[in-house]
């Protein structure tokens, strides 16, 4: 059997420090097979449509500070086969590429050339244009985002399990259950 650390939601730069440096003394002990970043590891504030200050941090100094973080995490855990499934956060990139061909400020328009998920040998997991579960052994990852859940639901982990009939394992959800 082969033991998963599973990181989500982080949305660096805006990460809490302490909760990466606890993940890493805790993955020392857990020593893992699978690291899976399930999604949002990267923030994108400023090419979110909420209302945001454009003084704030760029956009590149966004992604420069992510992959940093990234980086200690792949360093952390060298033996680990590392996994990055794109969450909501990560869509918000693609699709500003897409709606933005020619984006100057930045050293490239493509996520995988901003993000070098392959220098650093970790596996992109996409779920394709329908954003399908990816499957490690019997447990399927999903972000949470493609499952379209809204807001309001009450009880996640049901709600999950109903819409997939299925082991499930995701991020997305920011407040406890109700």
């Amino acid at each position: 059997m082969k033991t998963e650390l599973v990181i989500s939601d982080v949305h660096t730069p805006y990460h809490d420090e302490d909760a990466i440096t606890l993940l890493i003394k805790l993955g020392k002990v857990i020593d893992p097979d699978i690291l899976y970043i399930l999604g949002d590891f990267f923030d994108f504030y400023q090419i979110s449509f909420f209302p945001h200050d454009p003084l704030r941090m760029s956009l590149q100094e966004e992604m420069d500070q992510g992959v940093s973080v990234l980086k200690r995490l792949r360093n952390a855990f060298p033996r680990a086969k590392v996994y990055f499934r794109p969450g909501n956060h990560e869509m918000r990139l693609m699709k500003f590429f897409w709606q933005n061909p020619n984006a100057a400020s930045l050293r490239s328009s493509r996520f995988e050339e901003q993000v070098p998920l392959k220098a650093l040998d970790i596996e992109l997991v996409d779920g394709g244009p329908s954003r399908q579960p990816h499957k490690v052994g019997k447990l399927n990852h999903f972000h949470g985002d493609e499952l379209r859940m809204g807001m309001g639901t009450a009880n996640v982990a049901r709600t999950t399990y109903f819409k997939t009939g299925a082991n499930v394992i995701t991020g997305h959800w920011h407040r406890p259950d109700r």
